[in-house]
């Protein structure tokens, strides 16, 4: 297979950056605390 160095580039930047903003969601899902997990439940 062969990319021209842009694409290959750009797919690059782009699989580092969607881990990034994976990491980030992540540790704010695992930042919220049981109790506001079962209220936020309770609501709906």
């Amino acid at each position: 297979m062969n990319l021209p160095a842009i694409v290959a580039g750009c797919i690059a930047l782009s699989l580092n950056s969607a881990a990034y903003v994976a990491e980030i969601i992540r540790a704010g899902i695992m930042a919220v605390d049981k109790g506001q997990e079962e209220a936020a439940r309770s609501l709906v």
